[in-house]
C-alpha cells in the first residue's frame, strides 16, 4: 500500500532575526542531562527553568500529576483544550538540545508570541518522562481527555545538504534533510493537511511532508513502528486526534542520544519557521 505525502514545497531562505536568537537561548540554557531516572535533579532543573518561561507569558501554569507535566495558557483552564506540547526531559547520557530542549524552545517562543492574542482553547504542554516510555504524556491524557494534540518531538535539525535524509523501511524515500515532518493516523482528523494549508496561506520558509499512516497500519508494519515513538502516541491510543512534528531524529540527525546533541548543530531561523507554523495553527482553533 502506498503511503499518502502531502507537501509544502518552498526552497528555503533562512535567516537569523530575533526569533531565532530567542530560541538559541532557550536551548542553550535547557542543553544538559536530565533525565527524568538518570538525572533527577538536572530534570528537575529543566522544569523550573520551563515552568518560569511559560509562566511569564500565561494566565496560568501548574504542574499536573505524579509526572510533572507542566500545562501553561490563558483563561480559566478549566475547559477541555487542545494542546501543543512536548517533553522537557532528556535521553540517557545527552545534553538533548535537538531531543528535546528545541520542542521546549519552540513552546516557549509560541507562549510569547500568543500573550496579546490570549487563546482560551489551548493548553501548552511540556510532559516529562517520555525517555522512560511516554509517562507524562500517557498520564496527561487519561487526566485531561485533550481535544487534539500537535505534539513536537526533535525540530531543530535541518540542512539543505544532500544525502543527509534517511527514511524507516516503507515510508517514502527523501534525500535531503530540509523538511519538517508530520505524521498523522486515521485519527488524526486532518490535522496534517490543516497544517500544510496552513503553511501555503503563510507561505511558510519551510518545506513540509505529511506523511497520514491509514488503516493502523502503524501496527502493522515494521518500518511504521517508529511513528509511535513519542507523546502524540498516548492520544492515538485514545482516539484523540494527534500528529507528531519532527525534524525524523535520527534518520537525519546523528547526533541522537549522544553527548553531540548540542546547541550548536541546530538551524534556529528553521525553527523559528516552525513556531510560525504553531502561531497560525493555534490562532486557527476556535
Amino acid at each position: 500500500m502506498k503511503l499518502l505525502v502531502k507537501e509544502h514545497n518552498v526552497a528555503p531562505e533562512w535567516k537569523n532575526d530575533d526569533d531565532a536568537e530567542f530560541l538559541r537561548g532557550v536551548v542553550e540554557e535547557l542543553s544538559f542531562e536530565r533525565h527524568i531516572h538518570l538525572n533527577p535533579e538536572g530534570n528537575a532543573r529543566a522544569a523550573e527553568i520551563t515552568f518560569n518561561k511559560l509562566k511569564e507569558h500565561c494566565d496560568f501554569c501548574f504542574y499536573d500529576g505524579v509526572h510533572r507535566n507542566i500545562v501553561a495558557g490563558w483563561g480559566t483552564g478549566a475547559n477541555l483544550k487542545h494542546v501543543i506540547g512536548g517533553h522537557y526531559d532528556g535521553p540517557p547520557r545527552s545534553l538533548g538540545a535537538d531531543d528535546n530542549a528545541s520542542a521546549i524552545a519552540s513552546i516557549c517562543l509560541l507562549a510569547k508570541k500568543l500573550s496579546d492574542k490570549k487563546p482560551q482553547n489551548l493548553f501548552l504542554v511540556a510532559f516529562n518522562g517520555e525517555e522512560e516510555g511516554l509517562l507524562g504524556s500517557t498520564e496527561f491524557v487519561e487526566r485531561n481527555r485533550p481535544l487534539s494534540g500537535v505534539i513536537l518531538e526533535m525540530v531543530g535539525y535541518f540542512t539543505q545538504e544532500p544525502n543527509t535524509q534517511t527514511m524507516p523501511a516503507g515510508l517514502p524515500k527523501f534525500d535531503v534533510g530540509d523538511f519538517l515532518g508530520i505524521v498523522g493516523n486515521r485519527y488524526s482528523e486532518g490535522l496534517g493537511t490543516k497544517l500544510v494549508n496552513l503553511a501555503k496561506q503563510i507561505e511558510l520558509d519551510l518545506p513540509i511532508k505529511s506523511l497520514h499512516i491509514p488503516l493502523g497500519l502503524e501496527d502493522l508494519m515494521e518500518g511504521l513502528s517508529h511513528t509511535k515513538r513519542s507523546d502524540h502516541y498516548p492520544f492515538w491510543a485514545k482516539r484523540i486526534p494527534a500528529v507528531m512534528l519532527t525534524d525524523t531524529s535520527e534518520f537525519r540527525n546523528s547526533n541522537y542520544h549522544r553527548m553531540t546533541d548540542t546547541p550548536d548543530t541546530l538551524n534556529y531561523p528553521a525553527m523559528a519557521q516552525v513556531v510560525r507554523l504553531l502561531e497560525s495553527y493555534a490562532t486557527s482553533l476556535s
